[in-house]
């Protein structure tokens, strides 16, 4: 069987960027350790550009449903649901790359 390109509507944000979830139905953050001590920092407001550290019971493991911390070394691969009410969502590595993906594109969202 063949395989598919990734749906429409995917849409990625890198790291240290401000993405506005508007229109997407989910939040999925990714960390890339590119050395030790690699950490992800996730950031979340109502507001664009007045972002606040996002509460830990928002960001989970998307395959377990429990509170996750984004960090680990060199190499490691980690993956994050962030599940909150708020509309944008930063996320920044420490020795790590972050990519926050926006997925289920919607045909409206709030304004």
């Amino acid at each position: 069987m063949a395989r598919t390109a990734i749906p429409g509507g995917i849409k990625g944000v890198e790291d240290g960027t401000e993405a506005d979830t508007n229109g997407f139905g989910t939040v999925t953050i990714m960390m890339l350790g590119t050395a030790a001590s690699a950490s992800v920092a996730v950031t979340v407001g109502d507001t664009s550009g007045s972002l606040a550290a996002c509460p830990e019971s928002d960001l989970i493991d998307p395959t377990t449903g429990d509170p996750v911390t984004l960090s680990g070394g060199d190499g490691d691969i980690q993956f994050a649901s962030y599940i909150g009410p708020c509309r944008y969502v930063e996320a920044t590595g420490t020795n790590a790359t972050a990519v926050v993906i926006l997925g289920e594109a919607r045909m409206t969202g709030p304004e």
